[in-house]
């Protein structure tokens, strides 16, 4: 019996494998159009762009060019999604975000497609991921923690602002930043 027969070990196929990006790609015809007020929608100018894949220099697909018209149209069915978030109770809110954060933890996709979309390592891909989820997470524990221990409509409405407020999605290196430094919170 040789040391090499009983070292041989069959391997699942790694998380990182580009097979199921592939895959999702061809499922969506390698082309991507804007999502706005609920829905696809073709660019307003019907421009496109490819997005190349930089290790080998492939197109993985035609994205959807943005326009100052299709801007306009983004912010207004944004508007209408405003309203529609603004109606529920701060838990409610927590629900759909904390959905939301699940979803992406569950999607290991998304760390792939953006490998191959900028050539980021999985490894710096997949920290960013999880950087976002915990920002959902985040947000939906303090909707959850306003809905739990104030109950006045003044402390209701601040929780309203707290939530259509501007906050810093991850803080590196223990620095803590202030409101208005980063990304928008809805």
């Amino acid at each position: 019996m040789s040391i090499a027969k009983n070292c041989e070990h069959e391997y699942g196929p790694a998380p990182e494998d580009s097979k199921d990006a592939v895959t999702w790609l061809e499922r969506h015809g390698y082309r991507f159009q804007h999502f706005i007020g609920g829905g696809w929608q073709s660019p307003a100018a019907g421009e496109y762009f490819d997005s190349v894949d930089p290790s080998n220099g492939e197109k993985l697909a035609s994205v959807a060019q943005g326009s100052a018209a299709d801007v306009d149209a983004a912010v207004k069915g944004g508007a209408g999604q405003l309203l529609w978030m603004r109606a529920l109770t701060p838990h409610a809110r927590a629900r759909y975000l904390y959905a939301i954060a699940r979803w992406c933890r569950a999607f290991a996709l998304l760390a792939v497609l953006e490998t191959m979309d900028n050539g980021k390592p999985i490894r710096e891909v997949a920290t960013s991921i999880f950087r976002w989820c915990a920002a959902f997470l985040y947000h939906a524990a303090w909707a959850n923690f306003w809905s739990r221990n104030f109950r006045s409509t003044f402390l209701a409405e601040s929780s309203d602002k707290l939530f259509r407020g501007t906050f810093r999605c991850s803080c590196s290196r223990g620095n803590r930043s202030r409101a208005g430094d980063g990304n928008t919170v809805v």
